[in-house]
């Protein structure tokens, strides 16, 4: 879902170096080829961060190089991270874009935000739309409820004050 919008920022990048954007494991034609409940349980993030860690090495051999750069977005921010911790010798540089930090924090907070943004608006659709991702915070959303979810977010990006995603421990 996110490949096509990863573009913007991903872009000015390809001016400089060679990207290579591969889809997580579950994810891209996976996720809307196959029932989201059969897959999810097969995809934990172990796996995820094993499967980044072979992207990499794989990547350093294909190209010859010592070291690459790794830049990731949402989830792939965390997975950096822990490449970043585990092999650092591999890597230039761990680039997080849309850094995550604590996924459930963030998921709520970010749901909190768009409900109050949709009622501010008068947005009954979108409120619904969001009361159900929040519903579903801890699961895999249906591929068609989760597009549907990630197009009213887009509608309101850029359009929360700071203030909305400031944690607070």
């Amino acid at each position: 879902m996110m490949m096509p919008l990863s573009w913007i920022y991903q872009r000015p990048w390809e001016d400089y170096l060679t990207v290579v954007q591969p889809d997580q494991r579950g994810a891209g034609k996976t996720f809307v080829s196959n029932d989201a409940a059969a897959v999810f349980p097969t995809v934990p993030y172990r796996r995820m961060v094993d499967d980044t860690e072979e992207i990499v090495e794989y990547r350093r051999q294909k190209c010859g190089k010592e070291k690459i750069f790794l830049l990731g977005h949402s989830r792939g921010s965390a997975l950096g991270v822990e490449i970043a911790r585990a092999h650092p010798d591999s890597l230039y540089a761990h680039i997080g874009v849309g850094q995550v930090v604590n996924f459930q924090r963030s998921k709520v907070v970010g749901h909190q935000a768009l409900l109050k943004e949709a009622a501010a608006r008068g947005d009954k659709v979108g409120r619904g739309i969001f009361l159900l991702g929040q519903a579903t915070v801890c699961t895999h959303l249906p591929s068609i409820i989760y597009g549907a979810f990630l197009l009213a977010c887009y509608r309101y990006e850029g359009s929360h004050q700071p203030s909305a995603y400031t944690f607070k421990s």
